[in-house]
C-alpha cells in the first residue's frame, strides 16, 4: 500500500511561507524521507489555474510564465522516483467558497445551473450544455500535456457554497437549468419539477452526462497518453463537508457548520458501477473530502469498495488530523485490511512541521509498503 499525499501549492505556500523551488525541494524531500510514494498535485485554485492553461484566464501564482509549480513538481517527483498524480477538480474548479470565481462563469451566466429551490448558482455549470462539456474536455487535454503518472478527477470538492447543491436527503439538487430540463423532457417525456429530486430516472439522467465526460476523456487518454492512469477522488456515503444543502446568507450565517451526508455516490451523480464496469477509471479513491471517524470508516470503506464492478484499484482517503497521529495508523490498518492500493492523505499544508504525523507516515510505510 502506497501513501499518497494531496498537495495544494497555494495552501502549502501560505502555511510554510515558502514558494517556488525552495518549497518543492523541501516538501518532496520531507515526503521521500517519510516514505510517501505518491503525490497528488492540485491543478486549480478556485477559478484560477495553477498550471499553464488556455482555458483559464485567471492564474495563480502571478508569475506562472516564469515558474510553473506543476512542471517543477513533476520534475522533482521524477527525480525522486515518486508517482506524480494531478488532482483535478472538474465542476468545482470554477470557484471556491464565497469568491474566486473563474472568468468563464462570469462571462457565461447562461451556462449556470439552477437548483431545486430555483436558485441559480454563481459557479455550478450545467452538464447538459455542449460548450461546458467541451471546456472540461479541453482542460483535461491541457493536464495530459504534463505527462503525469495519473490524473485523478475530483467531482466533489470546490465550487461556490452560497447556493446549496445538495438537498437534505443527500442528493445532488442542481440540474434544473434550461439545458438539462429540456433534454430530460425531450428524451424521457417528464418534467423534473413535477417529480422528486431523487427520482431514479431523473438522477440517472443527470449522472449520464458526467459518465459521458468520463468516456470522452478516457478515449483521449488511451489514444494519446496510454500510460497515464485515470482515477476518481470519489464521493461516498461518508461525504460530510460543510453546509452545501442549506441556503446561506453569507459566510457568517449560523447554519455554516451544518453538514450534508450523501445518500450514495450516485447522490453526487457519480456512477461508479458503470465507470468501473466499462474500465473508465484505473483507481477509485473513496471517501473523498470527508471528516469521518474511524468507526464510520468501518462502514464507509466496504460500501465504497462494493461499487467497483470491474478491474480497478481501490484507495482510501483520510483527512489528516494533526492532533491525533494515531488516527493515521489506525485508518491505514483498516485500509490495508480492505486491500487498498493507496492510503491518500488530505493534505500537506495541514501537517506543515507536525513531526508526529510525519512519523506516523513512516510507521505506515514500514508496515504496509510493498
Amino acid at each position: 500500500m502506497k501513501i499518497a499525499l494531496l498537495v495544494s501549492y497555494d495552501d502549502e505556500t501560505a502555511a510554510s511561507g515558502e514558494k517556488e523551488q525552495v518549497l518543492i525541494d523541501r516538501l518532496f524531500g520531507q515526503m521521500k524521507e517519510a516514505g510517501v510514494q505518491a503525490v497528488a498535485w492540485r491543478s486549480v485554485r478556485g477559478g484560477q489555474a495553477m498550471f499553464k492553461s488556455k482555458q483559464y484566464q485567471l492564474f495563480w501564482p502571478s508569475n506562472l510564465a516564469e515558474f510553473d509549480p506543476m512542471a517543477a513538481a513533476r520534475q522533482k517527483a521524477q527525480e525522486l522516483g515518486m508517482e506524480f498524480i494531478i488532482w483535478h477538480e472538474v465542476k468545482g474548479g470554477e470557484a471556491h467558497g464565497w469568491d474566486l470565481h473563474s472568468t468563464f462563469v462570469k462571462e457565461h451566466p447562461e451556462f449556470l445551473s439552477t437548483n431545486r429551490l430555483n436558485m441559480t448558482s454563481k459557479s455550478e455549470l450545467t452538464w447538459a450544455a455542449p460548450e461546458v462539456m467541451q471546456r472540461r474536455v479541453e482542460i483535461f487535454k491541457e493536464l495530459l500535456a504534463y505527462n503525469p503518472d495519473g490524473i485523478w478527477l475530483d467531482h466533489v470538492k470546490g465550487g461556490d457554497v452560497s447556493v446549496p447543491i445538495y438537498d437534505a436527503q443527500g442528493y445532488y439538487s442542481m440540474g434544473y437549468d434550461k439545458y438539462m430540463v429540456e433534454a430530460f423532457k425531450g428524451k424521457i417525456g417528464r418534467d423534473p419539477w413535477q417529480i422528486p429530486n431523487n427520482d431514479p430516472e431523473w438522477l440517472a439522467f443527470r449522472a449520464s452526462f458526467m459518465t459521458e465526460y468520463m468516456r470522452k476523456i478516457r478515449t483521449i487518454q488511451q489514444e494519446t497518453h496510454p500510460d497515464v492512469k485515470l482515477g476518481s477522488l470519489a464521493a461516498s456515503i461518508g461525504y460530510t463537508h460543510s453546509c452545501w444543502h442549506l441556503p446561506l446568507k453569507d459566510i457568517n450565517d449560523p447554519n455554516i457548520h451544518e453538514t450534508a451526508v450523501l445518500a450514495s455516490p450516485l447522490g453526487n451523480l457519480e456512477d461508479h458501477e458503470t465507470w468501473t464496469r466499462e474500465g473508465l477509471i484505473d483507481v477509485l479513491c473513496a471517501p473523498h473530502n470527508t471528516f469521518s471517524s474511524l468507526e464510520e470508516f468501518k462502514t464507509i470503506i466496504p460500501d465504497a469498495k462494493s461499487h467497483i464492478l470491474g478491474p480497478c484499484q481501490f484507495a482510501v482517503e483520510i483527512w489528516c488530523t494533526p492532533s491525533n497521529p494515531v488516527f493515521t495508523t489506525d485508518t491505514a490498518r483498516l485500509a490495508h485490511e480492505h486491500d487498498a492500493e493507496y492510503l491518500v492523505v488530505r493534505e500537506s499544508y495541514c501537517i506543515f512541521n507536525n513531526a508526529a504525523v510525519w512519523d506516523a507516515f513512516k510507521q505506515v510505510a514500514e508496515r504496509y509498503s510493498e
